[in-house]
């Protein structure tokens, strides 16, 4: 038994290693958002509807990002770009190199983005949560 799943065992830990490290940081929001309101333990009213409601607009919000710039996008990459590559227009296109890349590599973009997002998120919502539920208490 010299293999893990056909990888040598340092390989196959790194591998586990880097996929429990993109879950964390998939996870960010929830992570970032809970550490905030056990810290803040007295002054923070309403923690579990913070938490939920920093996860939902962190993900909703890149979701919105994620539909509004990505499949229009993808589009043009898919149904335009090809012909216009084929008759010899965009050879020098930055914006198709921009393209080309966060199509192969979108991968390893999305957790730093899910860390920048939720932080901001996180921030921007810790600063007027009591007045947020003083709101919503009427």
């Amino acid at each position: 038994m010299d293999t893990i799943f056909g990888f040598e065992p340092a390989l196959a830990a790194a591998m586990i290693a880097a996929a429990i490290a993109y879950e964390f940081f998939t996870f960010a929001p929830l992570i970032f958002s809970a550490i905030v309101a056990v810290r803040r333990r007295t002054t923070m009213r309403r923690k579990f509807l913070f938490v939920g409601s920093v996860v939902a607009l962190t993900y909703g919000l890149l979701l919105v990002f994620l539909v509004t710039i990505c499949v229009p996008i993808s589009a043009f990459m898919i149904y335009v770009a090809p012909s216009l590559k084929f008759n010899g227009y965009l050879e020098d296109s930055w914006f198709i190199a921009v393209a080309d890349f966060a199509v192969e590599w979108w991968w390893l973009i999305l957790p730093p983005v899910f860390i920048a997002a939720a932080l901001v998120t996180t921030r921007y919502l810790a600063k007027r949560w009591n007045a947020i539920v003083d709101a919503l208490q009427g």
